[in-house]
C-alpha cells in the first residue's frame, strides 16, 4: 500500500462524508460494490484514473483535492451558485 494510495483513500473519504454518503451510496452512483469504496479509502486498491474522474464528479470535488494538491473541498463547476 503506497503512501499516495492512503492519501487518495482518504480524500476519497473525506468528499463522501461530506455529501453524507455512505460507502453503499457512492458505490452506487460509480456502479462499484461498496467493498471496492472501502478498499480504494483504505489504500488497500487504487481507482484507475476513469473511477477517480468519476468520484470527483459526482462528490463534487477536484482531481486536485483527490490527490492533495488542493485543500478545496468543492469542484466550482458543481458548487451552488452564489448571489
Amino acid at each position: 500500500m503506497s503512501a499516495m494510495a492512503v492519501r487518495v483513500g482518504h480524500r476519497i473519504y473525506m468528499a463522501r462524508a461530506d455529501k453524507g454518503w455512505t460507502q453503499q451510496d457512492l458505490a452506487d452512483q460509480l456502479a462499484l460494490s461498496r467493498a471496492a469504496v472501502s478498499h480504494f479509502e483504505s489504500g488497500r486498491r487504487e481507482p484507475d484514473f476513469t473511477t477517480l474522474i468519476q468520484i470527483a464528479d459526482v462528490t463534487g470535488v477536484t482531481m486536485d483535492y483527490l490527490f492533495g494538491r488542493s485543500e478545496r473541498i468543492e469542484n466550482r463547476r458543481h458548487a451552488a451558485p452564489t448571489e
